[in-house]
């Protein structure tokens, strides 16, 4: 996502600021180089290069809105030089004295959504005190990310790791051997993370009633949502081993909070839908299904599947094919005083997973979107699923009684594309 900061910014101090994160984080200038065949990280001096600012207002006024999105495009699918500790950049065009256009991009290798919220936290705080020329007041990190990974790789690895990754194992045996999705082109020999993105919306109605089942049945919203699409993907697939992966910050200690860094680990959500149960007993089986994961969320997801006798030696996209996202943790805005700063959508032609199918609490409404790779499914592909979605959503607020067979999607596709 970019940002469209109107006011008389400061580019000047913004890059100070932004140096002085990086300064900071060690994670945001760490290299990863091989060294006697071995991946090694080596933290490097607070460099240069990765802020940039782009001057458009040579242009037509009616020409800069295309001028700076078609650079947005390039720079998100620009690589990163790893070894150079180049991890993220930062691009701002200026469109007019008081109207600038800022785009940021980082590597998954220095930070997750959550580091997102941190940096942005700590640009603002620290503009603010350059603009007035007072101290931040920000505390030095008593930790930086290079030490929980030394606690990862040693005390974790000794003490409670062993007995997770157990756990996984017995869960995911037999492996499965299929995406619950099936696509609508045949899967090639050499994975393609080529991809789109869209959005859609959730009537106002399932909202309220989702919440409602969850605090009546002891579950979350997250568990609620996790069973509607466990449902969903049963009736697209007519399986009955329907395997989701699911982010989780990674952040169980109160002093990892302030870090950026990547934390983020992928839980494997594996639940049987047979036997026709009602909505209600497929959401108990979820509950089961996700406390046992919740319990054992530490152990790394590439451990758990380097332990994993996976069909295809490997050679398929990253394990799970098909993820759920909820989010619903406040993302902290860049807050830059005297100036307005909304956010603005850049198209993703990108994919990591075959399907990544979020939704996001916003105030009042639950906004739902998809990314998905296009050489394994169609656009109209994404709609029907939306709307299925949808669908579903509203049988199962007015009756979670209802058994699968009763919840089986199907109408008009309404989805519109997002960017």
């Amino acid at each position: 996502m970019g940002r469209r900061i109107v006011g008389p910014l400061r580019a000047d101090l913004l890059r100070r600021a932004f140096e002085a994160v990086m300064q900071r984080h060690e994670i945001l200038r760490t290299g990863y180089r091989l060294e006697a065949g071995q991946p090694t990280q080596v933290v490097l001096p607070a460099g240069s290069g990765f802020f940039s600012e782009v001057d458009l207002q040579h242009l037509p006024a009616g020409d800069r809105e295309a001028a700076w999105r078609e650079a947005a495009l390039h720079t998100a699918s620009e690589p990163f030089d790893l070894a150079a500790g180049r991890v993220f950049r930062v691009r701002l065009w200026r469109l007019s004295p008081e109207e600038h256009v800022l785009v940021l991009c980082e590597h998954h290798i220095a930070a997750d959504a959550w580091s997102t919220s941190i940096l942005f936290r700590e640009i603002g705080i620290l503009y603010r005190a350059m603009l007035s020329g007072l101290p931040s007041g920000l505390a030095d990190l008593a930790l930086q990310y290079g030490d929980f990974a030394l606690w990862q790789a040693g005390e974790l690895r000794r003490s409670t790791l062993p007995a997770q990754l157990d756990y996984w194992r017995h869960r995911l045996d037999p492996f499965p051997a299929t995406s619950p999705l099936p696509p609508d082109h045949p899967r090639g020999d050499r994975p393609t993370f080529r991809g789109a993105y869209a959005e859609f919306q959730v009537p106002a109605g399932p909202r309220s009633q989702l919440h409602r089942i969850a605090h009546d049945h002891g579950a979350t919203l997250y568990m609620v949502l996790l069973a509607a699409f466990t449902a969903l993907l049963h009736h697209r697939s007519h399986t009955d081993d329907i395997v989701v992966g699911t982010p989780v910050a990674g952040r169980p200690r109160p002093e990892l909070e302030s870090l950026i860094g990547f934390f983020l680990n992928t839980l494997v959500m594996r639940t049987s839908t047979s036997g026709n149960p009602s909505f209600l007993e497929l959401l108990d089986r979820v509950k089961e299904t996700a406390m046992g994961a919740y319990a054992n969320q530490e152990a790394p997801i590439e451990l758990v599947l380097e332990g994993a006798n996976r069909p295809g030696g490997g050679t398929t996209p990253p394990f799970p094919h098909v993820m759920l996202v909820l989010q619903n943790a406040p993302i902290e805005p860049l807050d830059l005083p005297g100036m307005e700063i909304s956010l603005l959508e850049i198209p993703i032609e990108s994919s990591k997973h075959d399907l990544t199918f979020g939704m996001w609490e916003r105030g009042a409404i639950l906004q739902g979107w998809i990314e998905y790779n296009t050489d394994l499914f169609d656009a109209s592909t994404m709609e029907e699923l939306a709307s299925d979605w949808n669908q579903l959503l509203v049988r199962v607020g007015n009756d979670p009684t209802l058994r699968l067979d009763k919840l089986a999607p199907g109408g008009t596709p309404r989805l519109a594309r997002a960017g």
